[in-house]
């Protein structure tokens, strides 16, 4: 049975959807709409085209129409009021605010003289936040571009804490672009969004200095604010301590909310510890049950109090700890069963997500919690939220009620917003594809939830297996802009276990298509293989052509990562039939670029040069500037690889003239490459240097680090060639730097050779030596037999240098053992060295 016939079953006879999605009279309602208040709704989202032929299937017309129904509702507020949402972060200050003159006056008169590096401490509760939000109303001016907000307390894991908070940023400040996958990349793309730019950054809860520290703004323009329980070690960084709230304050506080506690005040606040948080809660709850009376209320909290107190690290927590007991000890049982079941969103959620998951219609028991201070909502984006404080207390206090139900339920309602964002995100308007993604960055962590719980149970029922597929299937797409391979791998393969169990072989067929593709990307080729052979069985039995090409295509990388170069060319040899019977050109051309760079890998470069002509005709047919870029600079290394250097610098040379006004970047930049490869062949190093040059240039231009990082390293060595040793060594080992951080051994390989080469060259035997030594260890680390021979030969030829021709011979005859039968030419070179070097007295002797 169909996902699609699965979905709508569940839908219409599933556990109970239709009471959220029924329209009540005079009001539009239903699971995948937003909290609408004053003709508004709010959220998020962001972009990510798959390049696969093949597309997730978009779900029932039940689902759809509802999606739809929902779109209509949310033209209301339009996608400038959504760009604004996804920059302008930070709320307004609670209404319940009281003292702290002293200290925004300080903070604020701080960034009105550019001093832009301020923070917080003080204990939990205390009103770090809240302060801050009094301080950004005031300094919002001063930062007009965007006020962006990350608190380090909802962060998945404390050691990725950081990446997570520039994630954050980056999807804010550009929610269409594809998150950067490694560190480095979200470094580089963090400076450069911010660089120049007014925006202020709010971190929330900062636990160490290291965390601030890789955060730090690339310019003054910046503005940078934090809160931490203690004091950082931060250079450059102002900070205010709060300490608890005056007396006075207290009763300020206590009698917004509950003026009839009169007397009782002092005596409330002295066993809230003048804490803010905890007063709050008891003018709140006073205020929501005005038959409590706060004589007894007060006599109780300093009961409570005495006994926690000699358990609680210090008084602060104390105070919250019995605030939190008394009232927990109080509210109504309904109430904590609620918050029971609001512990299993993970972040802020919408209000429809709590009415459908919590079963709690009209949220009548929400904004109860709301008022009580248990909840905070936020009125600026519209989501709920149990503060942190809060919620580490309740977990140790609330046992999880009818967890199957609410999984259940949240599982259910969360795969189905997937469907809406989804729809959204096929969309032809870039704005809509912005949009999903927005929303999808703002339930990330309870879609993650609702996945994991449905993949854990999909055995268990057939309705939780299309749930697992459904997560799978629908949010593919936006998890290729958002997240790591790792973390799209277990959503795959849960929706591969969900499709097998209901016999859906059209779902088993994407996922098994996608998880090739995912394994690939991380290199594991035996297990890409596998699922692709398994989709590509099932492609042929389906008659589904277009998808059979990804397929093709996939094997193809797959052997070609094995360097099976006879299986790869098989793969997309047929890849290349089979584009051609249905006329998909975009993948003859594919293809026949991937056959000529097989050829290229195995050696071959005159079966290369075939296949890039052929290919060239393609993109000339297609009208595919771009394409004809790369493929004149691949045309050129095959013409080195033929050792015809003339052609192929006079190819690349002709190329660069006709592509100057080309857009693509990369292509342009491989050109300058392959060119200063050329160069580098026919011993010119000077104009290979800047060929290189250039190359390093754009490729820092379009944030491509590894090419960067080789193609300065490239710079750096053939400087060194052509006499220039200083600017050529810095450069170089600058590039070593940035090559041994994303582990690119083969291409530091290539530049330690280099520059054993260039210190050869200039008689420098030591250091000719020392690059020889580690070029070795690198070599043996990474087991690349090839690389630790020519190391021994660099070092063989210093020992030579330095008139050491016992030390040379066993250097140069390990390197002869190393090369065996694969280089040939090499080996005989080395083996006339070794005759002549035994000929010596010396050696002789």
């Amino acid at each position: 049975m169909s996902m699609i016939l699965g979905l709508m079953i569940l839908v219409i006879g599933g556990i109970g959807l239709i009471f959220i999605f029924k329209k009540p009279e005079n009001e539009d309602s239903g699971v995948l709409s937003e909290k609408e208040e004053g003709g508004e709704t709010q959220s998020r989202f962001v972009k990510s085209p798959s390049e696969s032929n093949s597309k997730p299937r978009s779900g029932n017309s039940r689902l759809a129409s509802i999606a739809r129904k929902i779109e209509n509702v949310r033209k209301e507020k339009g996608d400038s009021k959504l760009k604004s949402l996804a920059q302008h972060q930070v709320d307004a200050p609670p209404e319940d605010f009281f003292g702290r003159k002293t200290e925004i006056v300080n903070i604020v008169g701080r960034f009105k003289d550019g001093k832009h590096f301020n923070a917080f401490h003080g204990p939990r509760g205390i009103g770090k936040t809240a302060t801050i939000l009094k301080v950004v109303d005031k300094i919002t001016p001063i930062f007009p571009e965007a006020q962006i907000y990350f608190n380090f307390d909802l962060a998945d894991n404390p050691d990725t804490a950081t990446s997570e908070a520039m994630a954050h940023v980056i999807n804010s400040l550009s929610p269409g672009s594809k998150t950067p996958s490694n560190f480095e990349g979200l470094v580089a793309q963090y400076r450069k969004l911010l660089h120049g730019k007014k925006i202020l950054l709010f971190f929330d809860n900062v636990r160490t200095s290291a965390e601030v520290l890789k955060l730090m703004p690339p310019s003054k323009s910046v503005g940078l604010i934090l809160t931490s329980e203690e004091k950082l070690k931060i250079e450059n960084m102002d900070w205010e301590k709060l300490e608890p709230l005056s007396e006075q304050n207290l009763k300020d506080l206590l009698n917004l909310w509950a003026s009839r506690i009169g007397f009782w005040g002092a005596e409330i606040g002295r066993y809230a510890a003048y804490n803010p948080l905890a007063a709050s809660l008891c003018g709140r709850f006073l205020n929501e049950f005005d038959s409590f009376d706060p004589e007894k209320f007060a006599k109780k909290l300093r009961d409570i109090f005495k006994e926690v107190e000699k358990t609680a690290p210090n008084r602060n927590q104390a105070g919250i700890e019995t605030v939190l007991t008394i009232l927990f000890l109080i509210i109504p049982d309904s109430v904590k069963l609620i918050l029971s079941k609001l512990m299993q969103f993970r972040g802020s959620f919408y209000g429809d997500a709590e009415a459908f998951i919590c079963e709690d219609k009209e949220n009548i028991k929400l904004e109860m919690l709301v008022r009580l201070g248990f909840v905070e909502f936020n009125e600026h984006t519209d989501r709920y939220q149990i503060p942190p404080t809060i919620q580490r207390w309740l977990v140790t206090k609330l046992n999880k009620v009818n967890p199957g139900q609410t999984d259940l339920r949240r599982a259910t309602f969360y795969m189905t917003r997937m469907q809406m964002l989804n729809d959204l995100f096929n969309s032809t308007l870039a704005s809509k594809k912005d949009q999903a993604l927005q929303l999808f960055d703002l339930d990330w962590k309870n879609f993650q939830a609702g996945q994991a719980w449905a993949q854990a149970n999909c055995l268990k029922d057939n309705e939780i297996a299309r749930i697992c597929q459904g997560f799978a299937e629908l949010g593919y797409p936006l998890l290729q802009l958002r997240q790591s391979a790792q973390n799209r791998l277990p959503w795959l393969e849960g929706g591969l276990l969900a499709a097998k169990n209901l016999q859906d072989e059209e779902g088993e067929l994407n996922c098994l298509l996608f998880l090739g593709q995912e394994y690939n990307s991380v290199k594991n080729w035996k297990k890409a293989i596998e699922s692709l052979e398994k989709s590509l069985a099932l492609s042929q039995k389906q008659e589904n052509p277009k998808v059979e090409l990804d397929v093709l295509h996939g094997l193809g990388v797959a052997f070609l990562g094995q360097k099976n170069w006879n299986k790869a060319l098989e793969h997309f040899q047929n890849e290349v039939k089979a584009a051609d019977t249905i006329g998909e050109h975009s993948a003859i051309l594919r293809a026949q670029e991937e056959i000529a760079n097989t050829h290229l890998l195995a050696k071959d470069p005159g079966k290369a040069m075939e296949w890039l002509k052929m290919a060239l005709e393609t993109a000339r047919n297609m009208n595919d500037s771009n394409s004809q870029t790369r493929l004149l600079s691949a045309l050129g290394q095959a013409q080195l690889q033929s050792g015809d250097s003339q052609t192929a610098i006079e190819t690349l040379q002709d190329a660069l003239k006709s592509q100057v006004k080309s857009e693509d970047a990369k292509s342009i930049a491989g050109l300058h490459h392959n060119l200063g490869d050329a160069f580098l062949f026919t011993d010119e190093p000077a104009k290979a240097a800047s060929s290189y040059q250039s190359a390093s240039t754009l490729y820092q231009k379009i944030r491509d680090s590894l090419g960067h990082a080789l193609s300065m390293g490239l710079h750096g060595a053939c400087l060194m060639l052509a006499g220039d040793p200083e600017q050529g060594i810095k450069l170089a080992n600058s590039s070593r730097s940035i090559l041994r951080k994303i582990k690119a051994t083969g291409e530091e390989l290539r530049i330690l050779g280099l520059m054993g080469d260039a210190f050869l060259k200039a008689g420098n035997w030591e250091e000719a030596l020392k690059a020889g030594q580690n070029k070795r260890l690198l070599a043996q680390k990474t087991k690349n037999t090839d690389g630790e021979a020519q190391a021994l030969q660099t070092m063989g030829e210093a020992m030579v240098g330095k008139k050491q021709p016992e030390e040379a011979l066993p250097l140069f005859k390990n390197a002869v053992q190393l090369f065996g039968t694969r280089q040939p030419e090499k080996v005989k070179i080395i083996k006339d060295k070794i005759r002549a070097l035994e000929k010596t007295p010396a050696s002789s002797s």
